[in-house]
């Protein structure tokens, strides 16, 4: 499997890919190489269309939360490459509270949560919200791990930046783990909850990171939700995954876990 490296190179990105069909979504046929390593590591990934959709049809048909009844909250990195996803989730929700920030990691506290339930619309007089938290990772069309194309660049550059400038940071021989700075402070905050969680340690890589920064981001976020909601008196969803940036601006979504939570009973549900 082709490993990460702190200085990676892509040859052409070749011919226009040809499309393939997901349902009524289309979208590139990718290359074997970048097929290889999303299905090993990533099955179960789709269009970030059709991910959008999926999540729309259960949490509207399924459970009642609708555009008119909730207010979309998303988390993606602020890479500007994730923000397609976050526009298409707009599209057919509505203009959503956000939560981005290095990573896609949550880092607005417990203010800007509640921030987010004064701004929620009511059912019952219960507040309700449908959180969308994504980390993302680029993926060059041989399996390169970490590189993206970008417009306006000759060379794939990286992503997600700030996990990469984390795994320096750990390669960096007989170096200090950085102390936190204010003046850097999401990527501190990244930093910290990766180290707690173990994720930091020798062997690390960018697609094991990757993984961590979701599960990482889900706890924290979950943490957030049980500081500044109530479930007594706040329903609420919770949709998590990675976003996977592929050849030709092609986007998929890996689904993490996805639930709801009303009246205080948490149920799985299938996004």
């Amino acid at each position: 499997m082709p490993k990460f490296s702190s200085e990676p190179r892509l040859g052409a990105w070749g011919a226009k890919p040809r499309e393939r069909r997901f349902g009524r979504h289309a979208m590139p046929q990718l290359p074997p190489a970048f097929d290889e390593i999303v299905r090993t590591h990533f099955p179960g990934a789709l269009p970030e269309s059709a991910f959008v959709r999926r999540c729309a049809l259960t949490l509207i048909q399924d459970h009642g939360f609708t555009p008119q009844n909730t207010l979309p909250c998303v988390g993606v990195c602020r890479d500007q490459l994730c923000r397609p996803l976050s526009d298409r989730i707009r599209e057919l929700w509505s203009d959503p509270f956000d939560l981005s920030a290095l990573g896609g990691f949550p880092t607005l506290g417990r203010t800007g949560l509640a921030a987010a339930r004064a701004n929620a619309p009511r059912v019952g007089g219960r507040a309700r919200l449908a959180f969308f938290l994504l980390s993302h990772l680029g993926l060059g069309p041989e399996g390169e791990i970490g590189l993206v194309e970008r417009r306006g660049l000759a060379e794939p550059s990286l992503a997600c930046g700030a996990l990469v400038a984390l795994l320096r940071e750990r390669s960096a021989a007989g170096r200090p783990p950085p102390p936190e700075d204010w003046g850097d402070s999401e990527l501190s905050l990244l930093r910290r909850h990766l180290a707690r969680a173990g994720a930091l340690e020798p062997g690390a890589d960018l697609l094991r990171l990757t993984k961590a920064a979701h599960r990482a981001g889900l706890a924290a976020l979950e943490a957030l939700i049980g500081e500044a909601l109530d479930e007594r008196r706040d329903d609420f969803a919770v949709v998590a995954g990675v976003q996977i940036h592929g050849p030709g601006s092609s986007g998929l979504v890996w689904p993490g876990a996805s639930y709801i939570v009303v009246g205080g009973r948490r149920a799985e549900i299938w996004c």
